[in-house]
C-alpha cells in the first residue's frame, strides 16, 4: 500500500479519479515480471466523471454461534431429559462425528433448527458509505513529442506527488 509522504492540492474527486482508474491495474499483474527496482516514468492524463452515491446503511444479520445455540439446547435439555438420555445423546453425536459428516435429518427438524436459528438471530443497521465509480480517459502524454516550450510548460504546471510504498 502507498504511503503519502508529501501532500498535493488534489481535490477529493481528483483522487477518486485516481483510485478509479488504479483498479484497472490489477487486471494485468500477471503481465508484471518479478524483480524490484522495475522502472516507471510516465505522465497521465486523466480525464472524466465520478459519480458517488448517497450514504446509506446496510443491514446485516448477526446469527449466533454452533456452541452459543448448542450450549443453549442442552441446557434447556438438562432440566427436561434424564441423565442417561443425556449421555445417550453425547454418544450418537460422538459417533456422527466420527464418520466426518452429520446424516441426512428430517425435515420437520430443519425447519425448527432454522427457526430457532431466526429467533436467536439479531438485526444490526450499519452506516455505510455511497459508492463510488467512474468513468474516464486515459492519456499518456509522450513528453518526447512535444516541443522544447510546451514540454517546460508540461513540467512546470506538473504537481508533485511522492508516494512510498509501505511495508
Amino acid at each position: 500500500m502507498a504511503v503519502i509522504q508529501q501532500t498535493t492540492s488534489l481535490t477529493p474527486s481528483e483522487w477518486y479519479g485516481v483510485q478509479c482508474v488504479a483498479r484497472q491495474a490489477a487486471k494485468y499483474r500477471d503481465e508484471l515480471p518479478s524483480g524490484k527496482g522495475q522502472a516507471v516514468d510516465m505522465l497521465l492524463r486523466i480525464q472524466g466523471v465520478i459519480d458517488v452515491a448517497e450514504d446509506g446503511v446496510s443491514r446485516r444479520t448477526n446469527k449466533p454461534s454452533a456452541e452459543l445455540i448448542m450450549a443453549h439446547v442442552l441446557r434447556i435439555m438438562d432440566g427436561l431429559v434424564k441423565p442417561t438420555n443425556m449421555a445417550e445423546l453425547m454418544v450418537a453425536i460422538r459417533g456422527a462425528a466420527e464418520n466426518g459428516e452429520l446424516p441426512e435429518s428430517d425435515e420437520a427438524y430443519q425447519y425448527k433448527a432454522a427457526e430457532m436459528i431466526r429467533t436467536l438471530s439479531t438485526q444490526k443497521e450499519i452506516p455505510r458509505k455511497g459508492a463510488v465509480t467512474g468513468s474516464f480517459q486515459i492519456g499518456q502524454v509522450k513528453m518526447s513529442g512535444l516541443s522544447s516550450t510546451a514540454s517546460s510548460a508540461v513540467a512546470k504546471a506538473t504537481r508533485a506527488i511522492v508516494l512510498e510504498e509501505a511495508e
